[in-house]
């Protein structure tokens, strides 16, 4: 199960990333401001998305699915470490102590 969740959470990182990066690509062609706004202040891509939904709506939903794939991979990491029970079929390695000869 734990191969499965790392490459959900992969795959939801980049879907998610391509999403990003559309919207990025958009907000450069509008005007550098909106771009240097969305890289480094906060919330500047939201109101992007809002203002523009016309033209944002796919990178936006793109990047929505991205997240969500990534946190269904993050809770199913999360739940087989928390469902899986401690193996005690087999004992601890007896310990071993060195003797003077």
């Amino acid at each position: 199960m734990g191969a499965l969740s790392i490459l959900l959470i992969l795959a939801g990182i980049g879907i998610a990333l391509v999403g990003n990066i559309q919207i990025l690509i958009m907000a450069f062609r509008e005007s550098v401001l909106w771009g240097l706004g969305i890289l480094f202040v906060p919330f500047v891509g939201l109101i992007f998305v809002v203002m523009r939904w016309q033209d944002c709506w796919k990178p936006f939903l793109t990047n929505v699915a991205g997240i969500v794939v990534l946190w269904i991979g993050m809770g199913m990491g999360v739940a087989s470490q928390v469902t899986t029970p401690p193996d005690f079929s087999t004992p601890p390695p007896a310990e071993q102590t060195v003797s003077d000869q």
